[in-house]
């Protein structure tokens, strides 16, 4: 590339990922792809905060019910970031921390709670004991999730361009997801 066309170290790394992974995959399905990895990876996370807690069998359906919350987490990342996008465009600093504060303001809080309440549905509890679960678990979570997401988004909406930035969170949030999962059933309570 010529010097006009502007490339520095952010945009050869950029480049980099281009090419099979870009034009075979994201640019032609990348609502599914974007599904199919944060279903992976939700179950995934579960499965490592299992061998974390040294469990003697894998639970595989506390494990699955991860997997579901991917599912729906996925395409309600997709649209997010392309609303976001959508409503504000560009890559600036400023631009970058306005959507930042917003998808903490709205995402970060709003996923949370579904997850808490999800999770217990998906245990088979009643709604009840469900929202119980959310109230003892959601502030403790979202304090946690102020000190990680938003230097993540910062990066995210800073340095990736809109088509890899669920992908990025997807890896960020295979940690996030050991720690949801540890979350969830730190209390001792079996699942069904």
């Amino acid at each position: 590339p010529s010097s006009s066309e502007g490339t520095g170290p952010r945009d050869y790394t950029l480049m980099a990922w281009r090419g099979v992974l870009y034009d075979r995959i994201f640019s032609r399905y990348l609502l599914l792809t974007n599904t199919i990895v944060s279903c992976v990876l939700d179950g995934l996370g579960d499965y490592i905060e299992q061998r974390i807690e040294r469990n003697e069998t894998q639970d595989w359906q506390r494990t699955k019910r991860m997997a579901i919350m991917g599912l729906f987490f996925g395409p309600l990342d997709h649209y997010w970031y392309k609303l976001l996008d959508k409503r504000l465009p560009g890559a600036t600093v400023q631009i970058a921390l306005k959507k930042v504060i917003i998808d903490e303001a709205v995402l970060g809080m709003s996923t949370t709670a579904i997850f808490f309440e999800g999770m217990s549905l998906l245990e088979g509890k009643s709604m009840k004991d469900a929202w119980e679960n959310t109230k003892e678990k959601f502030w403790p979570t979202y304090k946690i999730s102020l000190t990680v997401w938003p230097i993540a988004q910062l990066a995210n909406f800073y340095l990736l361009p809109p088509v890899y930035r669920v992908i990025y969170m997807n890896v960020i949030n295979l940690l996030w997801c050991i720690f949801l999962s540890y979350m969830q059933h730190k209390t001792g309570q079996h699942n069904q």
